[in-house]
């Protein structure tokens, strides 16, 4: 339905304000949004195209125009002469000139007032004033068939016109020289739109356009000459690059503004062209004459230099000197740069870079993605959204108007970096001494490292700065432990890389080839020096040289990648190809040799221990109280590799080390126990060594499996050596079953042959065989119920938590996933165990506490806010909390949030959600400032009687006073339109809620009004009553639309505010009578409108779109199990792509470390106070603000496995269940058991 009446709004939004993919509710409800908007949409424009087609017909000759058609082709084809000619009088003309020019000289500050008269004049009474000088005859009709000027027979009006038009513009010219404060935010866009507007007004464009960019170019000179150009006599590579730094982002936050305001005022291209001009160019010209200085500057200094040098020489060598003018003439200047000066060189590069990256990206964002443009708009000075366009050329204009129209069809403009010229005679000396530099570099670093190999007898490290991402493959393939000497040289390449992504242009791509020889060259070298390492370990060097020449190589490939990717261009062949493929063999074999080494260490020195494996010994091993000595160095040897490769090594290929390393390590055991035929007294030793093999095991395999996945259903294609290390630990599970168990139990499974017991163990259901020897050794871990169940069971979180502290870097998969198990269980400990001291809050030890847990709960709750994939997960976590603080009242209105930090970052994102509506009410109220003028003049003294009288009658003008006096009639009407703006963005507001939210609100409901249907409205309640703190909030709303709002603005926005809380049934006591008028006007205008409003956005927030309180929770831990990765990498999307989202996760992941021993705890709590009823341990937080390095301790990974201590006693206590082990499935063949059985005996 469309409005009707006084309520026909000019446009209706149809912003989408869904962030995130939404349900079917909110789909639904947004193309309804959009239905509607477009049906409203087009009621507008018929009604104003009737009303265009009206006025048209009385402007123009020929007769009354038959349809819309006719009316948009006459526009078409506009010519002045088809316009009735209405005059003013000369002399009532040149009396009012007079008297506003008297009126400016005569009133301070009478400026602001007079463009608003001028405006008013031809906005309303249409009123066209010349914009040429008095020089020509004008005859100027109005385009608004209401009046005309005739300026024929005056050249005395013309006189005094030029007159004020040139103290106006003296007035405005000097408010855009003193705009110097340099913020990005919408006002002073806004100022310096209204001052260009105004001078359009009173001049021609192209007088505008030159007079501002001229203010523009001095700007740009003034901020060089304080920033670069400091010390006259001489600059230097190093202060012109620092002075660009600070220059750079001060000039983009000008050039931003400027496109702005432009762009709402005159054609794109003519936007191009000004900062093509006022920036690009006079960034360019300054940046010659810099060049210029310092090539001059480095020249003196060279030829002094070599003055000095030929004074010491022999006179016969004097023939160089005839030598170099000759080369500088064929190749340009022959400087001489040092290495400081290149890489000063190369960062003013990237500054500039980045500047023409970050205006193209301006462009894109003004020009809706094209920074180039043929066509404009033809826009007079009044801006677009508020005032009519009232433009009408003179006779003298319509030539030029005409050139330019042709010229707007001929020409394209697009942004013209052109920066690049100005290092055009470095290019050739840049490319020489950039060669020289990288050769220089590498040698000293080559020699440095020598000189410290020698002494150290080992490679110094450097460790790479991780770079802060959420992205799992790219901290996978991170190093973190690199050769120093590699570093250092990588260092300089980097530092000098802009240099070579700025030489695009045929004259500077000399310099882009020697950056690439010179990486050619320092790829080789490092490869030669690395390989020449690599074969001295370990004759010479320990074996941890060849981790660092491991993770050197991959160090140094990534850059070579890197520099290949940014580097190459189209149609081209690879430019680093051979060194990559170097890099990636060498990269391969090194590989080899560490699995290779580690893997002969333990079969030929670790394993091997006669003493341990003499099993034809009558005597018992150490009285059967111990393992081998062997298993013990094994598992010590193994915890120290991992943290070899853990601190030096990229993730992933860590974990894939070491997971090779204990397969094959298993393979030998494998062999070794299989075909052991121990003595009686010996049986008991390799019951005990199979029994720590496998417990060693377990503690390494959290390490090198990246998913519970990869743990428990590993795959051939993906994890091959966690399916070969299930497979080994299965076999020697088979021989401890077999050769160590008593004979009767062995005689009564088997006493009916194999066949038999293979037939009996086919009718039973076995689901996973694979972890059967995970269950015998960890039965509390992993139970049977873990073969047939989801691995979102109930003791898994345990489990999850070891998984997620052994890898070597935070897998945020698992960290996310670990906090969705067990009903938020991690989360909901964390929380309840961040208290707020408010009592001793200004101490200053208790302030710093404060403000970590307050982190720490924002993290938390942001990111269960985030994880829209489970809307319960939220309410979850917050429930016990808010029960222990008694919160939920303060919920439901939200009154004290700033007090809470949950309750501050719900606000957040309910303000998020009111930010849309906001703008457009902030846009509709200042339309209706514009155009009604209700007592928003900025000034306090009124236009004089005498100069009022002086206006010509024929104009009709009506002065702003007696407006304002009738002002109470429209007051009505707008706050009918700002009502039905809050109103019907409602159910799409709610819509853009996460649903965590909502599903929070209705947890509320419940608490608050005990399940009674009428008061569930908390979500909707809650929204508006936000929306009406907010509007009562002058500073929050400047703070959301980045707008500055005065009186008249706030007042509207406080009576719209008691407006929307009678509609909620919330009004106050003694509410205005005007509200009941605007409410009455509404439902007269559109009856049940508002409450259909209401409705929608209530079925978006109640109960209808959750499943019901019964279902609800098994449907939501249906949706937990069947999370799977794939699943919880979009939910990390989801959560990452948020703001703050990745932040909050590392926060959380680094609570969790500290806090390992007590979050067990906890957990165990949990479950038994839980189970019997009992209240849970109270504990503190460990709070520290930088990342624990990894520690190895030997005397702890000697005696302990994991965090459990390394029992052997215990182990030889274990009690088997020897026919449940020989009845599960043991994965044997006739033929092992066989050979098995006979090694028993």
């Amino acid at each position: 339905m469309a409005w009707e009446g006084d309520h026909l709004f000019d446009y209706s939004y149809s912003g989408c304000f869904l962030d995130t993919l939404p349900g079917e509710l909110e789909l639904h409800q947004a193309f309804g949004d959009i239905e509607e908007n477009l049906k409203q949409n087009a009621v507008c424009i018929e009604q104003i195209m009737k009303e265009l087609q009206s006025d048209l017909t009385k402007l123009c000759m020929g007769g009354k125009l038959q349809n819309t058609g006719d009316s948009l082709q006459w526009l078409s084809n506009y010519n002045i002469s088809c316009v009735k000619p209405f005059t003013t009088p000369c002399d009532q003309l040149t009396n009012f000139l007079k008297a506003l020019l008297h009126f400016l000289k005569t009133e301070e500050g009478s400026e602001e007032m007079v463009l608003q008269l001028l405006l008013d004049l031809s906005s309303e009474c249409g009123v066209v004033f010349p914009l040429n000088s008095c020089g020509a005859s004008f005859h100027v009709p109005s385009s608004t068939s209401v009046h005309a000027v005739d300026f024929n027979d005056s050249l005395d009006a013309l006189s005094v016109w030029d007159d004020v038009r040139l103290h106006l513009r003296r007035f405005l010219v000097d408010k855009l020289q003193n705009c110097q404060e340099i913020n990005d935010v919408l006002p002073n866009i806004q100022f310096k739109a209204q001052c260009l507007q105004q001078l359009l007004f009173l001049y021609p464009e192209s007088e505008v356009l030159t007079k501002y960019q001229s203010i523009q170019c001095k700007s740009i000179q003034n901020m060089l000459k304080n920033n670069v150009l400091t010390n006259t006599d001489e600059i230097s590579f190093d202060k012109v690059a620092h002075g660009f730094e600070n220059m750079i982002p001060a000039m983009c936050t000008m050039l931003r503004q400027d496109m702005y305001a432009l762009h709402t005022l005159v054609e794109d291209s003519k936007v191009l062209k000004f900062i093509n001009n006022a920036y690009l160019q006079n960034i360019t010209d300054e940046l010659n004459l810099i060049i210029e200085k310092l090539c001059e500057q480095q020249l003196r200094k060279n030829t002094q230099n070599l003055m000095k040098t030929s004074k010491s020489l022999n006179k016969q060598k004097g023939a160089v000197h005839s030598v170099v003018p000759q080369e500088e003439t064929k190749r340009g200047r022959n400087l001489c740069l040092n290495a400081h000066q290149l890489r000063c060189l190369s960062h003013l590069m990237k500054i500039l870079l980045h500047m023409e990256k970050r205006m193209k990206e301006l462009a894109s964002e003004v020009f809706l993605g094209n920074p180039s443009t043929q066509h404009g708009r033809n826009v007079r000075g009044v801006l677009k959204k508020t005032l009519a366009n009232i433009d009408g050329p003179s006779e003298m204009n319509k030539a030029n108007i005409q050139a330019d129209q042709l010229l707007l069809l001929t020409e394209s403009i697009s942004l013209q970096c052109g920066w690049r010229n100005a290092f055009k005679t470095l290019g050739y000396s840049a490319a020489l001494c950039m060669k020289v530099a990288i050769e220089d570099t590498c040698s000293r670093c080559l020699q440095q490292e020598k000189k410290q190999y020698i002494s150290s007898k080992g490679l110094s490290t450097s460790t790479c700065p991780m770079q802060a991402t959420w992205d799992q493959c790219m901290e996978e393939e991170q190093p973190k432990k690199v050769a120093k000497f590699c570093f250092d040289i990588m260092e300089e390449l980097d530092s000098l890389l802009p240099l070579a992504l700025a030489s695009s242009e045929s004259f500077l791509q000399e310099i882009r080839e020697a950056f690439l020889d010179g990486c050619s060259k320092v790829a080789t070298d490092l490869l030669s020096r690395l390989e020449e390492r690599s074969k001295e370990v370990p004759s010479k060097v320990p074996v941890q040289n060849l981790y660092i020449i491991l993770s050197t190589a991959i160090f140094i490939h990534n850059y070579l990648t890197k520099y290949e990717n940014l580097l190459k261009e189209l149609n081209t062949n690879r430019l680093l190809f051979l060194p990559i493929q170097q890099y990636q063999e060498f990269i391969r074999v090194i590989q080899f040799r560490v699995t290779n080494y580690c893997i002969t260490v333990c079969a030929t020195s670790i394993i091997q221990d006669a003493q341990s494996h003499h099993w034809d010994d009558s005597k018992s091993f150490y009285e059967g109280e111990r393992c081998s000595f062997s298993i013990q160095m094994w598992h010590y040897y193994c915890s120290a590799l991992r943290y070899d490769l853990w601190s030096v090594l990229p993730s992933r290929l860590a974990q894939e080390l070491l997971a090779e390393v204990l397969s094959e390590s298993l393979t030998i055991f494998v062999g070794r126990y299989s075909q052991s035929h121990p003595t009686y007294n010996r049986t008991s030793q390799i019951r005990i060594d199979i029994i720590a093999i496998l417990l060693c095991t377990e503690n390494l395999l959290w390490s090198v499996c990246h998913s519970a996945e990869e743990l428990l259903q590993p795959s051939e294609d993906k994890s091959r050596w966690i399916l070969t290390i299930h497979n080994h630990c299965n076999a020697l599970l088979a021989v401890l079953a077999i050769v160590t168990s008593p004979l009767e139990k062995l005689y009564e499974i088997f006493c009916n042959g194999f066949s038999e017991y293979i037939s009996i163990l086919h009718l039973e259901p076995v689901d996973n065989t694979l972890l059967e020897w995970l269950h015998w050794i960890q039965p509390s871990c992993f139970s049977n119920s873990l073969h047939g169940s989801s691995l979102w069971d109930k003791i898994a979180v345990e489990q999850y938590l070891i998984l997620l502290l052994s890898q070597p870097n935070c897998n945020w998969n698992l960290l996310l996933q670990i906090l969705m198990l067990e009903d938020c269980l991690i989360p909901r400990i964390l929380l309840n165990s961040a208290s707020i001291d408010e009592e001793n809050f200004n101490d200053v030890q208790t302030k710093g506490k404060n403000n970590k847990q307050s982190k720490l709960i924002e993290a938390i709750v942001m990111v269960m806010i985030y994880s829209k994939s489970l809307p319960r997960c939220l309410s979850i976590v917050l429930e016990d909390y808010m029960d222990k603080h008694q919160m939920w009242n303060q919920l439901y209105y939200l009154s004290v949030a700033d007090k809470s930090k949950v309750l501050s970052c719900l606000k957040l994102h309910i303000s998020k959600a009111n930010k849309p509506t906001l703008k457009q009410l902030i846009s509709l109220l200042l339309m209706w400032q514009a155009v009604e003028s209700h007592g928003t003049c900025h000034y306090k003294q009124t236009l004089p009687e005498s100069l009022l009288n002086k206006i010509p009658k024929e104009w009709d003008y009506v002065p702003r006073e007696l407006k304002r006096r009738e002002s109470g009639k429209n007051l009505t009407k707008l706050m009918a339109q700002a009502v039905s703006v809050v109103i019907g963005n409602l159910p799409a507001a709610i819509a853009s809620l996460p649903c965590t939210i909502k599903y929070l609100f209705n947890l509320a409901g419940k608490k608050l009004h005990n399940n009674n249907p009428e008061l569930r409205r908390s979500c909707l309640l809650c929204y508006v009553t936000i929306i009406c703190q907010t509007l009562e909030d002058g500073n929050a709303i400047e703070l959301l639309t980045s707008v500055t709002i005065d009186k008249w603005i706030k007042d509207k926005l406080g009576l719209l505010s008691d407006c929307l809380q009678s509609i909620m049934g919330q009004q106050k006591e003694n509410s205005k009578p005007i509200i009941h008028k605007v409410i009455n006007s509404l439902e007269k205008q559109k009856p049940k409108w508002i409450e259909s409003q209401l409705q929608k956005a209530r079925e978006l927030c109640t109960e209808h779109t959750y499943p019901t309180a019964e279902s609800s929770s098994a449907n939501e831990k249906n949706r937990f199990s069947e999370l799977t990765e794939r699943k919880i990498s979009m939910m990390l999307l989801d959560v990452c792509h948020q703001s703050g989202g990745s932040e909050y996760l590392r926060q959380i992941y680094h609570i969790i470390q500290l806090n390992e021993d007590q979050i067990k705890e906890q957990i165990y709590s949990q479950r038994f106070s839980d189970e019997k009823g009992s209240p849970q341990i109270p504990w503190q937080l460990r709070m520290h603000d930088c990342q624990q390095p990894l520690i190895f301790n030997p005397l702890h990974a000697f005696n302990h496995i994991g965090t459990k201590s390394f029992n052997q006693s215990a182990i030889t206590e274990w009690n088997w269940d020897w026919s449940k082990v020989l009845r599960c499935n043991l994965g044997l063949s006739q033929l092992t058991f066989r050979a098995l059985l006979a090694n028993s005996l």
